[in-house]
């Protein structure tokens, strides 16, 4: 009877080795499986951002303020962006900065034919960006924008001007943009498309660090763009007397820089 005791409590503790030991496969496996879920999920993004670990912080401030990236540097920063979004292809905001480069580029070329390419190839970028993030309100600006150097219909860009509006009203970059191309589009602009132009215009000059580039948008505009401008910002003399002051101060840069 000890016996049979004996083997009965070495069996079970067999058993239960066993189980011990494929429970432990098991975690081993399922363990393995999820670190490689994780890393095929995370893979591409490392991928990605190695490429962009390659791209100057330079060009990144300069793309921000505006600042004039060298040939090079352009050519260099869409490479990588391009490997970039290849491996991250619904990164709205790699695919944003990439066509803003190519809009820089563009803005480079000489030959018409080519600066039309260069347009277009930012375009479906900016159609990528948008599909990836469409509640973002910068990259419909951005569109509108690039729309707008191609002379494309004018409806094309009103739409694409009121989706930026109605998403970010407040957003200062699309701002700028809305109100770089509203002023440009102003005789083909629809009463309410006007009427969120010249709130753009507005904003613009209530916020001074804006306020050189609406004298930018002036100057450069017909004069039924230049009547709208002032009738939006100019409530009272002093404000006129600002207005003037400023556009004199830039005209005067710009004669000094010519020289």
């Amino acid at each position: 009877m000890a016996m049979v005791v004996t083997i009965i409590v070495d069996t079970v503790g067999t058993m239960s080795t066993e189980v011990r030991t494929t429970r432990r496969w098991l975690m081993a496996v399922s363990v393995f499986g999820i670190g490689l879920l994780l890393l095929a999920i995370s893979g591409p993004r490392i991928l990605a951002y190695a490429q962009m670990a390659m791209v100057p912080s330079s060009v990144a401030r300069s793309l921000e303020s505006g600042r004039d990236i060298s040939t090079t540097g352009l050519d260099e920063a869409i490479a990588r962006y391009e490997n970039a979004t290849f491996v991250l292809s619904h990164d709205f905001k790699l695919l944003q900065d990439l066509g803003r480069l190519e809009m820089r580029r563009a803005a480079g070329l000489k030959d018409p034919t080519q600066r039309s390419e260069e347009l277009r190839s930012a375009l479906v970028t900016f159609e990528a960006a948008i599909a990836a993030a469409p509640a973002r309100p910068f990259p419909w600006s951005l569109d509108a924008y690039a729309r707008s150097e191609l002379s494309v219909p004018s409806e094309e860009v009103v739409g694409l001007l009121r989706m930026s509006y109605f998403l970010g009203p407040q957003e200062a970059s699309s701002i700028m943009l809305r109100a770089r191309v509203g002023g440009r589009m102003w005789n083909f602009l629809d009463d309410g498309a006007r009427q969120f132009t010249e709130n753009d215009f507005r904003k613009m000059w209530q916020y001074s660090i804006l306020r050189p580039a609406l004298i930018d948008i002036y100057l450069e505009n017909t004069l039924t763009a230049r009547a709208a401008i002032r009738r939006a910002v100019l409530i009272d003399k002093s404000e006129q007397k600002k207005f003037d002051r400023l556009i004199e101060k830039t005209l005067g840069d710009f004669k000094s820089r010519s020289r």
